[in-house]
């Protein structure tokens, strides 16, 4: 590749991703692949099967497939500092892209994690399909019984909602692989809470002038919910499934319009805090072992939130 991948938002999925890339996008310096999730690096040289529904709409069409692909992706980010990709499938399928990564991306290239309550993150993940239509089960706790089910049956890495949320291995993986200083480690509430001092450090870590970023936070994006109603949730879904309406969509109406709108169409529905507290003990051990590679207490998460 003539101007290849050199910083990478690898996970994890549903930690706030988007609009971090949506922030980075805004830096005069970066360049973002569009899509900004390829998945690429995570697939590339896989025999690719997804078999869940809406699989094909989220993932299967989108995916490039070849190293040529991502070269004509990135011709016109040539002459930028930071030529970034954002597949979070990349830090849970960590045995397919490292080699990837090490193959097609620069090699000083850096990688990016954000990481979420793996209880919370678990649920949002679980809204995220239910605002879109595609999950079938009627509560999370029976979804979460037929996890293991889906992905026998091969289902694509967003339906796996325990295994995307267990970081430990995913994360250790990464830095035997390129070394920590490779790797920019944050939590969701450090860019929740403190948007400006994250984006710094981040900058900080990518080479970049932090004046080069505009001020303008990007907000909430790519949310998840229960609809408010089906009828407005079946309008979106064949919408999505029209690639010249979404196009005019995107054309017509600004990125943060359509995300206030979105917003809008779905209500927030708490976890159960039983299965939070369950879902939390099943990862106590996993949690104790981030810890320990990030050297920093996340005893947030083992609270309802």
């Amino acid at each position: 590749m003539t101007a290849a991948v050199n910083a990478l938002v690898i996970g994890a999925a549903r930690s706030g991703t988007t609009a971090l890339v949506a922030e980075l996008n805004g830096h005069r310096d970066v360049f973002v692949t569009d899509p900004k999730e390829t998945n690429f690096f995570a697939y590339h040289g896989t025999d690719l099967r997804f078999t869940g529904p809406g699989d094909d709409e989220m993932i299967g069409r989108r995916i490039v497939r070849t190293p040529d692909q991502m070269a004509r992706l990135l011709a016109p980010g040539a002459g930028h500092a930071v030529r970034l990709e954002g597949s979070v499938a990349s830090l849970y399928r960590h045995g397919t892209s490292i080699a990837n990564i090490k193959a097609h991306a620069d090699p000083n290239a850096r990688m990016i994690v954000l990481l979420r309550s793996p209880a919370d993150r678990a649920y949002s993940n679980y809204l995220y399909l239910v605002s879109r239509g595609f999950e079938t089960a009627p509560t999370f706790e029976q979804a979460l019984d037929l996890e293991a089910e889906r992905i026998d049956a091969g289902w694509h890495h967003i339906w796996h909602y325990r295994a995307l949320s267990r970081y430990a291995d995913q994360l250790d993986a990464f830095i035997n692989a390129f070394g920590r200083d490779r790797l920019h480690i944050g939590l969701h509430e450090d860019f929740l809470h403190s948007p400006s001092t994250y984006l710094d450090d981040l900058l900080r870590f990518l080479g970049l002038d932090k004046g080069g970023l505009r001020e303008r936070r990007v907000g909430t994006v790519n949310g998840g919910g229960v609809p408010r109603s089906r009828l407005v949730q079946s309008a979106m879904l064949t919408a999505r499934r029209s690639e010249f309406v979404k196009s005019g969509i995107r054309r017509a109406v600004p990125h943060s319009v359509r995300e206030r709108l979105r917003s809008a169409s779905v209500a927030q529905s708490p976890i159960d805090p039983r299965t939070h507290r369950s879902l939390t003990e099943c990862f106590a051990r996993d949690i104790d072992r981030v810890e320990q590679l990030l050297g920093r207490s996340c005893d947030h998460w083992r609270l309802a939130t």
